[in-house]
């Protein structure tokens, strides 16, 4: 038996994908869109990125039910706040439809781009637009 090697199979180790927690699609966002935004994004209706932010869905059950109008929100001119609202929306998108990834991505480097290379806000109006033309 001198000379003779014995082969130890290598531990089975998880894939990284199984040891990551994971939630059914689009059932729950933990807090971060409210069900009623991500069925809208799911439909393919327009949202206005403002309301992905939790402040401005956090009572959104209850200012049906107040006698005060809902405030007019402006619109989201940070390029930053609005890449924060793009990606809850491109996460809700993605979980259901994984081949929309690279299309949200490439999407996203456009408005990024758009904002650095034009001076003000025009990448705003040209977001709302496409975004308004798309759901259309």
């Amino acid at each position: 038996m001198a000379g003779r090697c014995v082969q130890i199979p290598p531990p089975q180790l998880p894939s990284v994908q199984q040891q990551l927690p994971t939630a059914p699609p689009s059932t729950n966002w933990g807090g971060v869109v409210s069900p009623k935004t991500a069925e809208k994004i799911l439909k393919g209706y327009f949202v206005d990125m403002i309301e992905l932010l939790p402040d401005a869905w956090r009572y959104e059950d209850t200012a049906a039910q107040l006698p005060i109008p809902h405030p007019c929100r402006p619109p989201v001119t940070e390029i930053t706040v609005w890449v924060e609202c793009f990606s809850l929306m491109a996460g809700v998108i993605i979980s259901r439809l994984s081949e929309k990834a690279q299309h949200m991505f490439q999407y996203l480097r456009t408005i990024v781009r758009a904002s650095r290379n034009f001076e003000g806000t025009a990448w705003v109006s040209y977001d709302a637009a496409f975004r308004r033309q798309a759901a259309a």
